[in-house]
Parts: C-alpha cells; sequence; structure tokens
C-alpha cells in the first residue's frame, strides 16, 4: 500500500515535470519565432540603410560641382569636394555643460571627435 502510494506521487511528479518541460519547449519555441522576426527586421533596416546611403553618396557625387558667378556675369565651376573634405573630417560630440568652481556659472564643452 505505502509503494503504491510512493509510486502515485512519483508518477504525479513525474507529469508535473513533463508539462513543465512542454511549457518551456513552448516558450522556446515562441523566443527563437520572435527573434527570427527580429533578425529578418533588422536586415531589412540595414539594407534600407544601405540602399539610403548609396543613394546619397549618388546624390552628392553629383553635386560636386557647383556654379558660382563672376564679376563679370559669368558662371564658372568650382569643385566643392575641397570644402566638403575638410568640413566633413571635424566632427564633435554633443555638448555637455560644466560647471566651475569659481563661479558656478555654466560652460559649454565641445569635445573633437
Amino acid at each position: 500500500n505505502d509503494a503504491q502510494k510512493i509510486n502515485g506521487k512519483l508518477e504525479l511528479k513525474l507529469k508535473n515535470l513533463e508539462n513543465m518541460i512542454h511549457q518551456q519547449t513552448h516558450i522556446i519555441q515562441r523566443q527563437d519565432e520572435v527573434s527570427e522576426r527580429l533578425k529578418n527586421k533588422i536586415l531589412e533596416i540595414e539594407t534600407d540603410r544601405n540602399q539610403y546611403h548609396e543613394k546619397l553618396l549618388e546624390h552628392e557625387q553629383n553635386e560636386t560641382k557647383t556654379f558660382i558667378p563672376n564679376e563679370n556675369g559669368r558662371t564658372r565651376t568650382q569643385d566643392s569636394t575641397v570644402t566638403q573634405s575638410t568640413e566633413s573630417t571635424r566632427k564633435y560630440s554633443i555638448t555637455s555643460t560644466l560647471t566651475s568652481d569659481s563661479n558656478k556659472k555654466p560652460i559649454k564643452k565641445v569635445e573633437k571627435l
């Protein structure tokens, strides 16, 4: 009789463990599905970003020459890539506000990247 009670308890615990394993398996499958959807969405966003970047570069290359009027009204071409390249090498971080100990006024600091 005691053996039957112990056997019944063990079977109940085994069924509970099987149910828990089934639940965990289902949760893992759902997480895998979500992970796959996120990976696909990231890939789609990266593709869109790369296409946009390529179009932007193409547009910038098409606009490398600008027409500037000189003194007598004629137009001359100037390659703007020289000015763009010097401006694009200088990048600044987001400004941060610091306070000095002497007068406690905020001081803006811009760091060059």
